[in-house]
């Protein structure tokens, strides 16, 4: 079903695309679509330059795992190694691996945690199942 446009239609057209209105503001001045609206433009040849239009500069991209992204996890440096911890000596860099069996006062591993893991490399690498997509 074509929408049949007359004379009063186009003034109103042309003059509210020459104040820089957009199309749903003029098919709503109008009571038609704006793809009706842009269609219309387009057909008369009154299409405003690439240039008129202009979109904000991108942020550039950030990673969201970084980590993931790359392949595989770089090693963290194990230069310092406490030894084993316990609760309250454990900062936030270091392995949470539990060495020996749990008990209600647990000693952690200590040693720095691989980027991207809670465990160091070593731990990191156990942590995983032989076969699985994630073993190292």
């Amino acid at each position: 079903m074509a929408l049949e446009w007359n004379p009063t239609q186009l003034t109103i057209l042309r003059s509210m695309w020459a104040a820089r209105a957009t199309g749903l503001e003029i098919g709503d001045a109008l009571g038609t679509s704006r793809s009706a609206v842009l269609g219309k433009l387009r057909r008369l040849g009154m299409v405003r330059s690439a240039g008129a239009i202009r979109k904000p500069p991108r942020e550039p991209k950030v990673e969201k795992f970084p980590y993931i992204a790359r392949g595989k996890p770089k090693p963290a440096p194990e230069t310092l190694r406490p030894g084993p911890v316990t609760m309250e000596h454990l900062a936030a860099k270091h392995c949470r691996w539990i060495e020996g069996s749990p008990t209600p006062d647990p000693l952690y591993c200590g040693v720095a945690q691989q980027y991207g893991s809670p465990y160091c490399q070593k731990h990191t690498r156990m942590s995983f199942a032989k076969g699985s997509r994630f073993a190292a």
